[in-house]
């Protein structure tokens, strides 16, 4: 607070004929101030500093006497931001840090704090997402039942994680988590002795540092990171062997805020046919799209994915590549056809689990390999992709009530070319909505896959908006709903954020429920159904919907709310319009792929259970 603000605060009570009141006053405000100027500075006060010279102006989460050192001295340009419970706001800052092309900062208590945020945690290292966890760490003689070796244990949770056990670390490994969460997209922990953060130091100048040479000196021998010409070129000669080849780039996911203009130029200069994965989406006016892999995908990606020789993956498709082993949702996502036969290139920022027809290339930066690689397709199979493109690039039928609605909240999206991101939770609807959503602008789907905890959706709507300001498509399940009831709680008292909120009401935990069929056991069982909520007695501005063209025509008409919005679908709890149906990738299909036999595989009949793989 300022000068100004202590003389109005007290002046402005006594006008006229207290002349001598005001003046005192004015000399023990000016005191107040003079001693607020002088206030020590404090390490503390460098944590502040430092988030603040990064652009960091809001956090997220839950008080605690582990964290009160740091939270006392919040500077008035941070806002501070609390959805209710620790797993929740761990959900929503590492959205907001993706969202914004920053970092989302998570501050905790050290035990049964970051205990119920670990489920976020490690959501943020599976499915790629910055985020920097900040905790206090307080010594103590004896061990209370709050009390937790937060050292060792976060060393089990994430890969990176560091201790500030004296005060002239505390700077440097600031900058290494936060450097670190950014560069790499994951989650880092950074534990601080309590009694550290009341130190008196000086007011220090943060460093424009070298993050990429920062980075790499910290982490030799696991990663190489390409920071020379001389790497360049190497690895622009050894892509040469791709060139003039039946070649297929996959847009995996990656930074498509910081790099979307640098793959559209690379489609466009080079002319190449492309495939989008479940999490990467965008569908650019250039090069020649062939749609979206997997068995809830089109099979025109399909077929470009089985035969194609070579492949350049830019960015991430999924955390591990496995020819075996996989869940049984692991066709739906993306990539049953990728097979030892196939050579695979990829283009990331940091290394990943490695096969043996693999070749990895780290780039801090994309923009520094792609604007500079010249790759070509054969013209006969870029011929050959525009023929399938026009057999079989077409969405896939819905079948069930649940993909029908989906499927029209698909159609408002394109109709009206929204710039609206979707995001969804956990269950059937969250296959239902990826099944038939398509982008023409990047940033604008948010679905995890990789660690994916019920609930997440309306913690994901809650991150975008907050990083983007624009409205928000949330879908989510009555299950979901409960789960993430204290973000409902704390939209009652925030109505005026801008958010659609679809919740699908059916009783069931579909997605469990299926699951328990594809296995062959019994889905009756009590664990699979949700309690009757009520929801539309206890939500504002709420829309309820059991017709489809009604719901249709009220979406089409209205897009977009100014305000918080819900719209309840009610789909009953008859399992079967509550399916996912997705192509049987089984021997017939991929005997179809090969001979090109495109009215086969358009006839192929959808399935919810693959079989005879």
């Amino acid at each position: 607070m300022n000068l100004y603000v202590y003389k109005e605060l007290f002046s402005s009570v006594y006008e006229g004929k207290y002349h001598i009141i005001k003046y005192f006053s004015q000399i023990f405000f000016l005191r107040i101030y003079i001693l607020n100027m002088k206030k020590e500075y404090i390490y503390s006060n460098l944590i502040w500093d430092f988030l603040l010279s990064k652009n960091v102006n809001k956090i997220f989460g839950l008080p605690s006497s582990s964290i009160d050192n740091i939270l006392n001295y919040i500077p008035k340009e941070i806002e501070w931001i609390n959805v209710g419970n620790e797993l929740q706001n761990g959900f929503v800052s590492q959205v907001y840090g993706s969202y914004s092309n920053n970092v989302g900062i998570l501050c905790l208590g050290t035990g049964p704090g970051i205990a119920t945020a670990l489920s976020s945690i490690k959501n943020a290292e599976c499915e790629d997402k910055p985020l920097l966890v900040i905790t206090g760490f307080e010594k103590k003689k004896n061990v209370d039942f709050q009390h937790w070796n937060i050292e060792k244990i976060s060393k089990q949770i994430v890969k990176y994680s560091f201790h500030v056990k004296k005060s002239n670390e505390l700077l440097q490994k600031l900058i290494l988590s936060y450097n670190i969460a950014k560069i790499y997209n994951t989650a880092v922990i950074l534990t601080i002795d309590v009694d550290i953060l009341l130190y008196k130091c000086n007011k220090l100048k943060i460093p424009k540092e070298n993050t990429e040479m920062k980075i790499s000196h910290h982490f030799t021998k696991e990663n190489t990171f390409v920071s020379n010409k001389l790497i360049l070129n190497k690895t622009i000669k050894e892509l040469s062997i791709i060139n003039n080849t039946k070649l297929l780039v996959i847009l995996g996911k990656t930074n498509h805020r910081k790099y979307d203009k640098t793959i559209q130029n690379f489609l466009k200069r080079n002319n190449l046919p492309y495939v989008t994965t479940w999490k990467a989406r965008t569908i650019y006016n250039t090069g020649l799209y062939c749609g979206r892999i997997g068995s809830i995908g089109n099979h025109s990606a399909n077929y470009a994915l089985y035969n194609c020789d070579n492949i350049l993956l830019i960015g991430n498709m999924i955390e591990d590549l496995k020819y075996n082993g996989k869940e049984y949702h692991y066709d739906m996502f993306s990539i049953p056809f990728i097979t030892k036969k196939k050579n695979l290139y990829i283009i990331d920022y940091k290394k990943k689990n490695k096969l043996s027809n693999t070749k990895i290339f780290v780039f801090l930066n994309f923009k520094t390999i792609l604007d500079k690689l010249s790759i070509k397709v054969n013209n006969e199979w870029f011929n050959t992709l525009k023929i399938s493109n026009q057999k079989l690039l077409i969405n896939l039928p819905s079948i069930s009530l649940l993909e029908k609605y989906a499927h029209k909240a698909s159609l408002v999206h394109m109709n009206h070319k929204l710039d609206v991101p979707v995001t969804t939770g956990v269950g059937n609807h969250w296959y239902a909505i990826g099944k038939y959503m398509n982008f023409t602008k990047s940033n604008c789907f948010e679905s995890d896959s990789n660690w994916a905890s019920i609930g997440v959706g309306i913690a994901n709507g809650l991150g975008i908006y907050y990083a983007t300001k624009k409205h928000v498509w949330v879908f989510e399940g009555d299950g979901g709903a409960l789960f993430s009831a204290n973000n409902l709680f704390y939209l009652f008292n925030h109505i005026d954020i801008p958010m659609t909120i679809t919740i699908y009401v059916n009783n069931l935990y579909a997605a469990v429920y299926s699951s328990f069929i594809i296995k062959g056991f019994d889905p009756i069982n009590d664990s699979n159904f949700v309690q009757n909520l009520q929801l539309s007695k206890i939500l504002p501005n709420c829309h309820v919907f059991d017709d489809l063209d009604k719901y249709y025509n009220y979406l089409n008409k209205n897009p977009i709310s100014d305000k918080l919005r819900f719209i309840i679908i009610n789909l009953g709890n008859v399992h079967e319009e509550n399916n996912i149906y997705q192509i049987n990738m089984n021997h017939i299909y991929e005997k179809n792929l090969k001979n090109d036999m495109f009215e086969e595989i358009l006839k192929a009949k959808l399935t919810i259970v693959e079989s005879d793989k």
